[in-house]
């Protein structure tokens, strides 16, 4: 089970990366690592919500019919498991992003609403493809020449100006956020993982992405939303 986000490129200004859940079997198992971009094969189908159910005091919450036009129904079924009883230990955490153990069956879930997620079963992966709408996902490396053949003209002279300007990495930090005063070092880490790093693959086949994750970390009213947006 893997858990995928909306690309960068996709994304509203403003709009944080929607996510879902893909369950990967057979021989498609591990054949995403993170930070690939992927294109899944497969169909959108229901599981029961069990992380929430070994979760005491959780409200539920029924889903209208028309939000998910896809399903046709409504998520939530509530159902009764007459004489069964809920098994606790200390194993069942709940918490969202983890497996949740010590579950036996449907007699671990006890007399209660079952509740439902939307998760993609793939049976297929594979790079993503340009042909399709995706990026292509070039495992040769990149040369001057062929990423000047996939701009357009104007594009490339504007990026050839700018490489003979001699204050370009300050000229670059103060443009980015104009509207914020100072906090150079934030935007000299936000502008490095604006424009990534070199994703390297061990000898074991383990792709290491060249993307990095920033933290803003501050007192309230310091425009950290601001750089999120």
């Amino acid at each position: 089970q893997v858990r995928i986000q909306e690309t960068q490129g996709e994304l509203p200004r403003g709009s944080i990366p929607r996510s879902v859940e893909v369950i990967l079997r057979a021989e498609a198992v591990e054949s995403a690592q993170a930070g690939d971009k992927c294109d899944f094969t497969g169909s959108l189908i229901v599981v029961p919500d069990v992380s929430q159910l070994a979760t005491p005091g959780l409200l539920l919450l029924m889903t209208s019919v028309g939000a998910l036009p896809i399903l046709g129904a409504a998520v939530l079924t509530p159902i009764s498991l007459a004489g069964l009883r809920a098994e606790t230990g200390s194993r069942v955490t709940g918490t969202e992003g983890y497996e949740t153990e010590g579950i036996r069956g449907l007699r671990a879930l006890g007399v209660r609403e079952l509740s439902y997620k939307l998760v993609f079963l793939a049976c297929y992966v594979a790079p993503t493809n340009p042909r399709f709408g995706g990026k292509e996902l070039r495992d040769e490396e990149q040369t001057a020449e062929s990423i000047k053949n996939q701009m357009s003209v104007k594009e490339w002279e504007k990026v050839f100006e700018m490489s003979q300007d001699k204050n370009l990495y300050h000229n670059l930090c103060t443009s980015l956020f104009p509207t914020i005063h100072g906090n150079d070092e934030v935007k000299r880490g936000v502008l490095l993982m604006l424009f990534g790093g070199v994703p390297k693959t061990t000898s074991e086949g383990t792709s290491l992405r060249g993307d990095i994750n920033v933290c803003v970390v501050g007192d309230p009213s310091t425009a950290k939303s601001q750089f999120l947006k």
